[in-house]
């Protein structure tokens, strides 16, 4: 899934570029976080909808925080990406393509190598407040 996300964003560079703007990198940031946005929240909703399930933790720790971090290397990559289609030069549109996907890869491979190690412990635990 995150290759089909880094593709994607690499693709939308350069195609609808109108003086120094790329609306259509600027839409699809927009766009896919508010589907982002969405579906957290969905997800976030359904995970305790039967009579049984219950939370452990007041506030259904580590629920909220989980899906906050699950999210970051996206969040940062949309941010890059509109950052980038805003500043855009019609020259670089090499660079525009390939900065933002590289952002989601690195730091989704970051994310998975220091998952078990540093957050996990922290979601184990019981909520820090």
């Amino acid at each position: 899934m995150t290759l089909v996300m880094a593709a994607s964003m690499a693709v939308v560079a350069g195609a609808w570029m109108k003086d120094r703007v790329d609306a259509g990198m600027v839409f699809t940031a927009v766009w896919t976080g508010f589907w982002l946005l969405v579906s957290t929240g969905l997800f976030y909703g359904f995970q305790f909808v039967g009579p049984d399930d219950i939370c452990t933790y007041p506030g259904c720790w580590p629920s909220p925080l989980q899906e906050v971090l699950v999210a970051v290397p996206v969040v940062v990559a949309l941010i890059v990406m509109g950052v980038l289609g805003f500043r855009g030069e019609p020259k670089l549109a090499r660079w525009r393509a390939v900065i933002p996907a590289l952002v989601l890869l690195v730091l989704t491979a970051v994310q998975q190598f220091s998952w078990r190690t540093l957050v996990v412990p922290v979601l184990f635990g019981p909520p820090p407040w």
